[in-house]
């Protein structure tokens, strides 16, 4: 048998652990979960303004991993303050969301987000895996195991609330709803309290968050 001498321990030490990793490798592996690591250096370079925005590849999609930011008609900063902008990006009516998302991009649909949610281990756990580890009042934060970095940016219906507590974002979704409101948009929804996030439907001049997704 072939005998290796190793000079010090600090090189035998290092060949040990690579052996145990080559062993590792070789195995099946089913008790390990897949988990998309968010890359730093991917972003999102919007040209009509000059912003760059983070992004996430998540099983099969990739999406903006901060909320859009883009000035236009029809959306406005939480309590129309500039600085709420610049902290959760802006607030957009439904009629806007749709044409918010620079080329490339898309405002997502409801099946779109229901992707999402299941590659992320399904609607009960999304919230939990999907919201930002800080911002969130009473205890709300997430792990933000996949960099989606959900934020409570709250909502404009009428009046401004819910920072701290809330986040809404747009789907394309639209539909009769055989209410009072005649038409329903649909949207996905994140709580403080709350370790799922759900799908709902919204009066169309609500302001609520924007996340685009790639073509």
């Amino acid at each position: 048998m072939l005998k290796l001498k190793f000079c010090n321990k600090a090189v035998a030490y290092f060949m040990l652990i690579m052996a145990l990793l080559v062993l590792g490798c070789n195995g099946s592996g089913s008790d390990i979960a897949a988990v998309n690591v968010p890359n730093s250096r991917a972003s999102l370079y919007d040209s009509r303004d000059g912003q760059t925005y983070k992004i996430v590849t998540i099983g099969s999609q990739t999406w903006m991993a901060e909320n859009l930011n883009y000035e236009m008609a029809k959306s406005s900063c939480f309590k129309n303050d500039p600085s709420m902008c610049e902290k959760y990006g802006r607030l957009y009516f439904w009629a806007a969301a749709m044409e918010a998302c620079p080329q490339g991009w898309h405002l997502p649909s409801l099946e779109e987000w229901k992707i999402l949610m299941d590659a992320v281990g399904g609607e009960n756990v999304a919230g939990s895996v999907l919201k930002a580890k800080t911002g969130w009042r009473n205890n709300g934060n997430g792990s933000d195991l996949y960099g989606f970095s959900v934020l409570p940016a709250g909502y404009g219906c009428g009046k401004f609330e819910g920072e701290g507590v809330d986040a809404y974002f747009w789907s394309s979704y639209n539909s009769s709803c055989g209410n009072e409101f005649g038409v329903c948009y649909g949207s996905m929804d994140f709580d403080d309290d709350k370790d799922e996030a759900w799908l709902y439907r919204y009066d169309e001049d609500c302001g609520f968050s924007v996340r685009c997704l790639k073509n």
